[in-house]
């Protein structure tokens, strides 16, 4: 049993809670959900969640208007009536959610434009710190059956190649760092023993 407010404080507390969802970047794929009111802080980030909603998905969209103050994406199939469409809140600086009808009418692909090198790179990163013997194959087949997309096997290579750059680069740095503030505490030790 609900028991009712004891003052009308309390009353106008709950009528003044923001009641849409923000968008968190780094969900998991197959959980992103969007919805007619999700705010997001940039532009960018909103194209960034479309693009990755859609590639979950598994249709092809394109951006019909896209400017300063508007984003509207549409399904690239003429009949299908999705449509998602955000604009800018000027009173909360944030881009919102006005419009999203989620119909798909057109059938699911396994390729998508969206998905390029930049974004296979991003998802095998993780998979390469994991595991450095992180091969081809077994990429083929975490696509194939994770996000039930059907990859080139030339655009996984190129996407596994700079995953192990961002990987082995990060590595690279950080030894560099640990050898130069070794030999600083070297020489810093040194002076102190000489005296």
């Amino acid at each position: 049993m609900k028991t009712p407010p004891n003052s009308e404080d309390e009353l106008e507390s709950d009528g003044e809670s923001d009641e849409f969802p923000i968008f968190q970047e780094g969900q998991r794929f197959c959980q992103l959900q969007l919805q007619v009111g999700m705010k997001f802080n940039t532009k960018q980030e909103f194209r960034d969640a479309v693009r990755e909603f859609t590639i979950q998905e598994g249709r092809r969209i394109k951006f019909v208007k896209n400017d300063n103050v508007r984003c509207r994406a549409v399904c690239q199939v003429e009949e299908c009536s999705w449509v998602v469409y955000a604009s800018r809140d000027h009173e909360h600086s944030c881009w919102q959610i006005k419009t999203f009808y989620d119909d798909h009418t057109c059938p699911r692909e396994n390729s998508n434009r969206a998905v390029n090198k930049a974004w296979l790179a991003s998802k095998l990163v993780k998979k390469v710190r994991k595991y450095p013997h992180f091969e081809q194959c077994e990429a083929i087949t975490y696509f194939r059956s994770k996000c039930d997309l059907i990859l080139h096997r030339n655009s996984i290579a190129r996407a596994l190649a700079d995953a192990r750059n961002v990987v082995y680069e990060d590595e690279k740095a950080q030894y560099a760092l640990l050898t130069g503030n070794f030999c600083y505490i070297y020489i810093i030790f040194m002076m102190v023993i000489s005296g």
